[in-house]
């Protein structure tokens, strides 16, 4: 896995985590905060999906994929704690 690619992972990990606290409850965010979560959701899946290195192993594309998949659900979950924080 190359330098980039990695650092890359650890961040959306990271991000994710951030993401599922929201979505748990455990940090009560304004709109603008959930909002910059989903963006940033959305801009490490776009990360991820753009990867494209013909050298890389299979194990770790299905890692990668694993974390788009954790970040898509992080996504949906954000998404419905920000519908039900209500206005």
């Amino acid at each position: 896995m190359t330098k980039l690619a990695r650092h890359t992972l650890f961040s959306l990990l990271g991000a994710a985590t951030l993401a599922g606290t929201f979505a748990a409850g455990v940090a009560y965010a304004a709109d603008a905060r959930l909002d910059q979560a989903i963006d940033s959701i959305d801009r490490a899946v776009s990360l991820l999906t753009a990867i494209d290195d013909p050298a890389e192993k299979p194990k770790a594309k299905l890692h990668r994929k694993a974390a788009i998949v954790a970040l898509k659900l992080a996504k949906k979950e954000t998404e419905r704690s920000k519908q039900l924080q209500g206005p």
